[in-house]
């Protein structure tokens, strides 16, 4: 085993290359290289540098981000990969360029995190009072829900956009049932909004804002309380008080009524609580802890897999990668929870379907993607289409208004456009789109960069949507029943809109604000594990890239709302890649 003496360091848990130096088998002089060749690699495989020791997953790295920059500019600044084949000798050379100067920066700093994390790690002394130290717990929730006050007053009842107005008029009764948004999170604001209107309207929306802004104060609160018990670095720590405080984008959601304000902060809570199944079961526990973690588990995905129906790919994936960390005489315990977990989330679906009579908005929601290329396609080559292509298009879609619909960073325009239809017609539909994709496939390449360039390239600004929710919707969805106003007036709400906007225009500020961060960070701290040869815990990271392709898939570019599930656990995916192994 790999270790030093006592007072430098901690047993690692690799195997040492049999020498001694310095403080035990391995002495701490140029640690980081000793390091990476200890955990099992030849020295051949990999190119040593002033910055480190680069690899094979470095290198992909720098590739991946390579590309990411030039698609992301190319798209910001001209809308099309033009800057990018217009001149190729030019985009050959930037791309060179940038990996090898990536490949640099990633070496540096798996290097360095290498020597910090082997290094040893001084005992700090506490600084909260012992009383709040013991109830962590509720001191960091009072105090995240403290600092959402100014958004929560300033915005009374709260902001209710279109989707958070469309699901309280279903959860009300007012409207109809629909499966775009999620039923039972839709009865549950019905509910809590019927029982404030006992006061008025606007209390009944207050509601729903206070108990979701209570439970999101908590969840958060408990990944703060897993940093802190788990002694990640204090920097990570306040980083992530700050980025839930500071940072306008949960307390800007707080105060609005959406799906994500309780789907994220759930999410959140089952991935702590996953964490912590994981750690406990690699250090050893007995069948009743693992059951009691597994149960937690259980619940917390079922939430989650009720407040988004798209969470139980991530659940479903996640509970699978957990039966890596079980031993094989009880891994069917794992496999009862994502039965009990699918057959929850499945009977929901039928039963909100048989008996509840919820309307299907049937495949559009899938075809997010074909759909764009179509118009796209449209748009470009007007007269290249078959008649055939044309019924089979208009068969599913509205074939004379598709091209003026187009709107390159947002599909709602044309997805509205979907008729309900038979898989007969889409079938016809498919085919008519792949023969088309194949005379012009640029065009499709284009379309889908277009819609999702914001996912993967940082330093872009995305205004088709706006990232905040500071609106009471007033059209389509506002049926008369209800009397939603803001009490404070505008030059107030102003303020408080303006602090957040400007993080969108503050150097280095502005990455916080923007996706595309948040997706580096998770690869770079995928690829340190990979790096490590830390197999089983990538597995953990790498099915939060589904995420990521949710994000990608999803109806509209850049958006901060779809991803902020991936934004309020980038702490926990910080600690899990770079981290946990010192912790353990």
């Amino acid at each position: 085993m790999l270790c030093w003496n006592k007072g430098e360091g901690a047993d690692t848990g690799l195997q040492g290359s049999g020498k001694r130096g310095r403080g035990g088998i391995l002495g701490t002089k140029d640690m980081g290289s000793h390091i990476v060749q200890s955990d099992g690699r030849d020295k051949g495989k990999n190119t040593k540098t002033i910055f480190g020791r680069s690899s094979f997953i470095t290198w992909f790295l720098a590739v991946l981000y390579a590309a990411f920059s030039l698609i992301g500019y190319s798209f910001s600044k001209g809308g099309s990969l033009r800057f990018v084949t217009e001149a190729p000798v030019r985009s050959l050379f930037l791309f060179l360029l940038l990996t090898v100067l990536f490949n640099l920066g990633i070496t540096f700093i798996y290097d360095q995190a290498l020597k910090a994390q082997y290094s040893g790690r001084k005992e700090k002394k506490k600084i909260l009072p012992e009383v709040l130290d013991r109830h962590f717990l509720p001191f960091s929730a009072a105090m995240i829900f403290l600092c959402w006050l100014p958004y929560l007053i300033v915005f009374y009842p709260g902001s209710i956009p279109f989707d958070g107005y469309y699901q309280i008029d279903m959860g009300t009764g007012v409207l109809g049932l629909a499966d775009n948004h999620p039923v039972y999170l839709s009865f549950f604001y019905g509910f809590l909004v019927n029982i404030g209107r006992r006061i008025n309207d606007n209390f009944g929306a207050f509601l729903v804002v206070l108990v979701c802004a209570v439970i999101a104060a908590f969840c958060y609160g408990a990944l703060l309380r897993f940093l802190r018990r788990h002694k990640a670095p204090v920097w990570l720590q306040i980083g992530t008080f700050l980025l839930f405080t500071v940072m306008p984008l949960f307390g800007a959601y707080a105060q609005a009524i959406v799906k994500d304000t309780i789907y994220c902060p759930l999410f959140t809570l089952f991935l702590v609580n996953y964490a912590e199944c994981c750690m406990n079961e690699k250090k050893g526990q007995d069948n009743k802890a693992l059951i009691r973690d597994l149960v937690k588990c259980a619940v917390l995905g079922i939430l989650v897999c009720l407040t988004r129906r798209n969470g139980f790919i991530l659940v479903a994936a996640l509970t699978l990668v957990l039966i890596f960390y079980v031993n094989r005489g009880r891994r069917w315990y794992v496999l009862v929870m994502l039965l009990v977990i699918s057959a929850v989330f499945l009977g929901s679906g039928q039963f909100a379907s048989k008996v509840l009579k919820v309307r299907s908005s049937g495949a559009r929601v899938i075809l997010s993607i074909p759909f764009q290329q179509t118009a796209r396609y449209l748009k470009e080559y007007p007269d290249d289409v078959t008649e055939e292509e044309k019924a089979a298009i208009d068969g599913v879609l509205n074939y004379p208004v598709l091209a003026g619909k187009y709107n390159p960073e947002v599909s709602d325009p044309v997805k509205n456009t979907y008729k309900k239809t038979g898989n007969a017609a889409l079938k016809r539909y498919l085919k008519a789109w792949l023969s088309m994709g194949m005379r012009h496939p640029l065009v499709y390449f284009e379309s889908f960069f277009h819609n999702s360039y914001g996912y993967y390239y940082p330093l872009g600004r995305y205004d088709v949507l706006g990232p905040f929710q500071f609106y009471i919707s007033n059209k389509s969805v506002d049926t008369g029943e209800f009397d939603f106003h803001y009490i404070y007036p505008a030059a107030v709400r102003k303020k408080l809109i303006s602090y957040a906007q400007a993080w969108r225009d503050i150097p280095v500020l502005k990455l916080f604000v923007n996706p595309g961060i948040y997706t580096w960070i998770l690869l770079l701290s995928l690829g340190f594990l990979i790096y490590r040869r830390k197999w089983r815990d990538s597995l953990f990271l790498l099915c939060l890239l589904l995420q990521v392709a949710i994000c990608i898939a999803s109806p509209a570019n850049g958006q901060i709302r779809y991803a902020m599930p991936l934004v309020a656990v980038t702490p926990l995916i910080l600690y899990w890649g770079f981290f946990k192994e010192r912790d353990e």
